[in-house]
């Protein structure tokens, strides 16, 4: 089961469909505000995770170019120590990056971080993908002709959060759908259930009911293996948390408030209080 139900997935898309809209004609944000992007590979599920239930190199390569986004920029605060980056959130070909509260370099402008964040995920991740082709590496032979590389490329996002309540919810919510998609996929490759014929894609309740009936979590937690939370601790190192290695993606949030307690300024009233989760008894694979 999901933490989200499908009527609750279906009105939380469509009140983040409209922040993004409403986020767009903005200049800047303000300074009690988080600001968030969500950049999107271009045509990058089509030609790398479709077919697969893993893809180790893709995986890597987006882990290696999320972790450079953050230390390119770690630094780019206008007024306090704290770092540019509140946490980010990967999964499948899809990263959000999150701000954080104050103001920053760039004036807290839209347009020019949402550019700059799209230019060098998409950089970092063509020569991070590159690295990791084994037909390239160094001691093939003279005659052996070495592979061009890929041009990856993200689009970006923004959208305006107000509270530190309202990110967790939004990364719960991207966590959620990129774990309905997840099942999509198993039950695609590895079942003879045609979803779309079955009506049930958009249906998290019938998708992992299918995962159930068909003994598939093995597979299900094998895609999600690499969907992770990444959080900056005071140093400004980069921590990662991998959903994998939490029961549900609550337990996995309340690391980004033991790893910030003490890093970051509250710019509002709400408290950042360990999010209560269920015991391990009660969960037969991760769930979302």
């Amino acid at each position: 089961m999901s933490i989200y139900s499908t009527a609750e997935i279906t009105a939380l898309m469509k009140k983040y469909n409209e922040i993004e809209m409403d986020s767009i004609i903005q200049y800047a944000s303000k300074p009690e505000q988080f600001l968030c992007y969500r950049l999107d590979g271009i045509k990058a599920s089509k030609k790398y995770l479709k077919d697969t239930l893993s893809n180790e190199r893709y995986n890597r390569g987006l882990s290696k170019a999320t972790k450079e986004v953050h230390y390119s920029l770690k630094n780019k605060k206008a007024a306090t120590d704290s770092s540019f980056f509140y946490c980010a959130f990967s999964a499948s070909d899809e990263v959000s990056f999150v701000l954080n509260q104050g103001e920053n370099y760039y004036n807290n402008r839209i347009f020019k971080i949402g550019s700059m964040l799209s230019g060098i995920l998409s950089s970092a991740m063509t020569i991070h993908f590159e690295s990791l082709n084994p037909n390239n590496k160094k001691g093939k032979r003279k005659h052996q002709k070495k592979e061009p590389p890929h041009k990856m490329a993200f689009d970006s996002r923004p959208l305006v959060l107000n509270t530190t309540e309202d990110v967790k919810e939004y990364i719960k919510f991207r966590c959620a759908l990129a774990c309905r998609n997840a099942a999509c996929k198993v039950l695609r490759l590895e079942s003879e259930l045609d979803i779309y014929e079955a009506g049930i894609k958009d249906d998290v309740e019938a998708l992992f009911s299918k995962i159930a009936e068909y003994d598939l979590f093995d597979s299900y937690n094998k895609v999600i293996g690499s969907f992770s939370l990444y959080v900056p601790d005071i140093n400004g190192k980069l921590i990662t948390f991998k959903l994998n290695d939490y029961e549900s993606v609550e337990i996995m949030l309340s690391r980004l408030d033991e790893t910030l307690t003490e890093n970051m300024p509250c710019f509002d009233d709400v408290s950042q209080t360990r999010i209560a989760c269920s015991t391990k008894s009660e969960q037969s694979a991760v769930l979302v």
